[in-house]
C-alpha cells in the first residue's frame, strides 16, 4: 500500500490531481517510472509499507536511464532478456528494471 499526500490541492504529477489528504494506492498500481518521479516530486509525501522498496526502484530507474542504449541492450542480453527490435531507450529502460527488480527481489 502506498500513501500519497500533496502539499498543494491538485498537484499533478504522472495523470493525477494529487490531494492534500493522504490517498492510498494498491501495491502495482504505479509503474517503476512513475514511482521514480513521484519520489523525486518535492510537491508531494509518499509514505506506506514497502517504501524502502520503492527507493531501491527508483535508484533502479536511474541507473537504468543513466547507461547508454548499447548498454542496456549488453546488460539485458546478459540477463537473457529477449530484446523487441526497433526498441527505444525508454523500452529498454523499463525492461531492465523489470529483469533486475525480479532478479534481486524487488
Amino acid at each position: 500500500m502506498i500513501i500519497i499526500t500533496s502539499k498543494q490541492e491538485g498537484f499533478r504529477r504522472c495523470g493525477v490531481a494529487h490531494p492534500t489528504t493522504a490517498t492510498e494506492y494498491q501495491d502495482g498500481h504505479w509503474s517503476p517510472e512513475d514511482l521514480a518521479i513521484l519520489l523525486d516530486e518535492p510537491m508531494l509525501i509518499v509514505a506506506g509499507s514497502g517504501v524502502e522498496d520503492l527507493n531501491d526502484a527508483a535508484a533502479g530507474v536511474k541507473v537504468a536511464e543513466a547507461m547508454t542504449v548499447a548498454q542496456l541492450t549488453e546488460r539485458l542480453t546478459a540477463l537473457k532478456i529477449e530484446i523487441v527490435p526497433g526498441s527505444k531507450k525508454a523500452d529498454l529502460v523499463a525492461q531492465y528494471v523489470t529483469a533486475t527488480a525480479s532478479t534481486t527481489g524487488g
